[in-house]
């Protein structure tokens, strides 16, 4: 009988930690999301913009001012956050692109290469000779697999909203 008492209080103890660190990991995630809902928040207002659409992610949020025609990224990195404004009124379009890297699955002596995913980003091309700059919405690494689809779903979703706004530019210099 002791034995049965003392199982049940062993996994009574072991439910009862892994609350507590459950617990603990969702108010440290709910920090983390308040603080970066707030920097983007001051960083909007810093440059101006007034938000119709917002997507936030964990460490990522991603924000359209459709009357100016600007989008606001901030991403949490490490302990550094970027953000990154982009005028779409000088943007020619948008393209969700999944970019795939190089991965040596074999030996020293044997290499196989594997074609492996490596990011899901929106693309921004530029009508003159600029760079494209990309907002990565999914990361290999950084990102868990098992989030790839919704962040897949949610980048598509943005590329046919933004499409539309360059798009409706367009029309409206034309």
């Amino acid at each position: 009988m002791s034995t049965i008492l003392i199982a049940f209080l062993l996994v009574a103890i072991i439910i009862i930690i892994s609350f507590v660190l459950v617990l603990l990991n969702n108010k440290h995630r709910q920090r983390t999301a308040i603080k970066i809902v707030n920097l983007f928040n001051n960083v909007g207002r810093e440059t101006g913009l007034s938000f119709s659409k917002k997507e936030i992610h964990e460490n990522f949020i991603i924000g359209l001012d459709a009357v100016q025609k600007k989008i606001l990224s901030l991403r949490k990195t490490g302990n550094k956050y970027n953000s990154l404004v982009i005028d779409l009124q000088q943007v020619k379009s948008c393209s969700k692109k999944k970019v795939y890297e190089q991965v040596n699955m074999g030996t020293i002596k044997n290499q196989k290469f594997e074609t492996v995913l490596d990011k899901i980003v929106l693309e921004f091309d530029y009508p003159d000779k600029r760079e494209p700059v990309q907002i990565s919405f999914y990361e290999a690494g950084r990102d868990h697999l098992f989030e790839m689809d919704d962040l897949v779903r949610k980048a598509g979703s943005w590329e046919v909203l933004l499409t539309k706004t360059i798009n409706n530019k367009l029309k409206s210099t034309v």
